[in-house]
Order: C-alpha cells, then structure tokens, then sequence
C-alpha cells in the first residue's frame, strides 16, 4: 500500500512537472515573441528615422542646388545685359539696327 501510495504521488508529482514546463515553455515562447516584436518595431522606427533624416538632407540639397542655380542664371544674364549695352555703346543702337535689317534683307533674299 506504501508502494501504490508512492506511485500515485510521484506521477501526480510527474504531472504537476509537465504542467508547469508546459506553461514555463509557452511563458517563454510568448515573452520571446514580444521581445521580437519590439525589436522589429524599434528596428522599423529606426529605418524609419534615417529614411526621414535621409529625405531631409536630399530635400535641403535640391533647395540650395536651386538657389545656386537661380543665383547664377542671374548672374550670368545680367552679365550677357551688360555685355550686350557695352556693345550697343560701342558701335552704337543705330548700327546694330542697321546690321539686323540687313540680316533680315539677306534672310529673305535667301528664303
């Protein structure tokens, strides 16, 4: 009876084990996959900000490549302005208007 007595509780014993290992090992698995969870999250805001900061810096360089270009254009029109009146002084309005009608006589004569 001692023997039928130990048996009942070492298998009762067995059980309470394998329960609990049970539970130990979904307690893990779950607490695994929330901890994979944050990482993918803390991982994607990661990606996320260096994208942003990336966008930032592109969108920063298009706006000084554009002022830079438009500083330019301006600077080279006025300096095609200027060159264009010095010439205009050199050999004066009414000879460049003669050399354009002449241009034009030739254009058509040509045509």
């Amino acid at each position: 009876e001692i023997e039928k007595k130990y048996e009942l509780e070492k298998e009762q014993i067995e059980r309470i084990y394998e329960l609990e290992k049970e539970q130990v090992e979904r307690k893990y698995e779950l607490e695994k996959e929330k901890v994979k969870r944050k990482y993918n999250r803390l991982k994607n805001e990661r990606i996320e900000r260096k994208y942003e900061l990336e966008k930032e810096r592109v969108e920063k360089n298009y706006e000084l490549e554009k002022e830079q270009a438009e500083s330019t254009y301006e600077l080279e029109k006025l300096q095609v302005e200027r060159k264009y009146e010095l010439i205009e002084k050199k050999f004066g309005r009414l000879k460049i208007e003669r050399i354009k009608k002449m241009y034009e006589l030739e254009k058509e004569q040509v045509g």
